[in-house]
C-alpha cells in the first residue's frame, strides 16, 4: 500500500534564497554556452513575470482551488 503525501514545507528567509540560487545553478551548468544564456534570459523573464503577479496580488498567491472559484 502506498504512504500519503505528505506536505510540501514552506521555505522562507536564507533557506529559500539558497534553494532558488541552487536551483537556478542546476538548471544553467548542466548545458552549452548557447543554451545557458537562453536559460538565463527564460529565468529573468518568468522572475518578472513573478514579480508582476505577486505585485497584481497584493502579494496573495491563490490556490488553484480558489482560482477556479472565478
Amino acid at each position: 500500500m502506498a504512504r500519503p503525501i505528505e506536505k510540501t514545507p514552506i521555505i522562507t528567509g536564507e533557506d529559500a534564497r539558497r534553494f532558488r540560487k541552487s536551483l537556478e545553478n542546476s538548471l544553467i551548468m548542466s548545458s552549452p554556452t548557447e543554451e545557458i544564456e537562453r536559460q538565463k534570459r527564460e529565468f529573468q523573464e518568468m522572475k518578472r513575470f513573478y514579480q508582476e503577479y505577486i505585485t497584481v496580488t497584493n502579494g496573495t498567491i491563490q490556490s488553484d482551488k480558489e482560482y477556479r472559484k472565478w
